[in-house]
């Protein structure tokens, strides 16, 4: 019939139409699958990266614990936080973990700090210096710039550098010490020896005397043998300076050891505060604390600085190297050292009436230690270490001055600069070998303390590789020697 035919038509037409659309949903269907299976593969891919790289990582920790020795507990922080990302899991507490770790290291270095000042005198010398703190830890790039500097605001050019030839040569005069135990003893330091050297010989690169070199000895000099210096400075290599003007580096050293000097005062005088303040007053303590630290780090810095500038001119990769001026200096501190023994053994022997006897004890680069116990037991004063202070500021150091205007008039020179002043005060002493010694010490460049101060150099009481409770037992017996007789001491061992 008509209308069944319209009917089935109708029908088939919408048939049709579902068809393509299921034809078109299933064409989409399609697409996303292989969208999403593309996803799928990336995604794979990522993560077997991610956990290749993680593996990479753990090795690479595991390198690093094995080169740089990282602690246990931080290792062990370092490998949760990588399972911890690798299971999926959230890694805030391995990451607290290791944060606690940090920031209890960073107190160390804080407490460090407080208690040493390293990094405030990095610091304070590379601002005196005008280079990067990295560049504080050598000395040929710190003094390469100071003298820059310098040579810019006078418009100079400084040379160019070239390579150079450096040989061995002779070092500071170490004595071969007294063994044993001495008694009432008192040490002389030469005020900056080797930079005071550089300023009275006017050394400089410039002021070498090309071609001029005198036949001088040590030893000759030192049996009174004398010499025409013809108005040059003459060092005890036998390197002739000019001294009609005062070269770069005499300047610049000159400037910064007036600054130290004033510096040093200040602290001395905030030590001696110190001494005789009320402990209790927290406030002052702390202030007078204060200030002894930081002008300590000042001067500090400077000595550095200064003694800093013989290592610059012995390194031939120093742009103003030159190893007549580093022989020069040495060989000048031998002598000026040796010559304060002999004028402090010439006098005591006079006084004493002995003959030859021997009284300085050891002698290292700029000091000399001499044992004042034959003059005690001649006096027999009532205040030993008192004696001694008036001995060694009335009768000692003029000697030694009078020494060294003589030696200045023999080997020439801008001014003489050496200055030789009593350090140390000690009733007694222990020497066992070169650079190892005790000195039980009553007071120190002027400050008298309130309690003696054991003086330890290159004992193993103070070395890091002794074990502290045995570095603490030894500075305890050490106090027992310095004040009992053998038999307490066995008795306290």
């Amino acid at each position: 019939e008509p209308n069944e035919i319209d009917r089935l038509k109708s029908h088939l037409e919408d048939m049709s139409s579902a068809l393509v659309a299921s034809e078109q949903a299933q064409e989409m269907t399609k697409t996303t699958a292989d969208r999403l299976t593309t996803d799928l593969t990336q995604s794979r891919k990522k993560f077997t990266e991610a956990n290749k790289n993680l593996e990479l990582l753990k090795v690479t920790l595991s390198q690093s614990v094995v080169t740089h020795g990282l602690p246990d507990k931080l290792t062990k922080n370092i490998v949760n936080l990588v399972e911890a990302i690798k299971g999926g899991e959230k890694p805030q507490t391995a990451l607290l973990a290791a944060a606690d770790y940090n920031i209890k290291d960073v107190e160390l270095v804080d407490r460090l700090e407080e208690k040493m000042g390293l990094i405030t005198l990095m610091m304070t010398m590379a601002y005196k210096g005008g280079v990067n703190y990295m560049d504080t830890f050598g000395v040929t790039a710190i003094w390469e710039t100071i003298i820059y500097r310098h040579l810019y605001e006078q418009k100079i050019t400084i040379p160019f550098y070239e390579e150079k030839i450096k040989s061995d040569y002779p070092g500071g005069y170490v004595k071969d010490p007294m063994v044993g135990m001495h008694d009432n003893v008192v040490s002389f330091d030469l005020n900056s020896l080797y930079p005071s050297l550089i300023m009275q010989y006017n050394m400089s690169t410039e002021t070498i005397a090309e071609g001029m070199i005198a036949q001088i000895d040590i030893d000759k000099i030192l049996n009174g043998q004398s010499f025409d210096n013809k108005g040059y400075s003459v060092g005890a290599n036998g390197q002739c300076f000019k001294t009609k003007t005062k070269g770069v580096m005499p300047k610049l050293v000159d400037s910064m050891y007036a600054d130290r000097v004033t510096i040093k005062k200040d602290m001395i005088a905030a030590q001696k505060e110190l001494q005789v303040i009320d402990k209790t007053d927290k406030q002052k303590l702390w202030n007078i604390e204060r200030r002894i630290s930081v002008a300590e780090n000042e001067q500090m810095a400077i000595k550095i600085l200064l003694n800093s500038l013989y290592g610059a001119l012995g390194n031939r990769y120093f742009r103003f190297f030159d190893q007549r001026i580093a022989e020069a200096i040495t060989l000048s501190g031998q002598l000026t050292i040796r010559w304060a023994e002999v004028a402090i053994n010439k006098y005591l022997n006079s006084i004493l009436k002995t003959k030859n006897k021997d009284y300085v004890i050891a002698i290292d680069t700029g000091s000399l230690y001499v044992t004042l116990d034959d003059l005690i037991k001649a006096v027999n004063p009532d205040d030993p270490i008192n004696f001694m202070d008036k001995v060694s500021q009335d009768k000692l150091e003029p000697v030694l001055e009078k020494a060294y205007n003589k030696l200045y008039g023999i080997m020439g020179g801008i001014e003489n600069r050496m200055v030789m002043k009593r350090e140390a005060i000690a009733d007694r002493a222990i020497w066992t070998a070169k650079k190892r010694y005790i000195l039980n010490v009553f007071d120190n460049e002027g400050v008298r303390y309130s309690e003696p101060k054991l003086k330890i150099m290159g004992i193993e009481a103070i070395k890091s590789s002794t074990p502290e409770p045995c570095r603490d037992a030894l500075k305890e017996i050490f106090k027992v020697i310095m004040v009992s007789d053998e038999a307490t001491v066995q008795k306290s061992i």
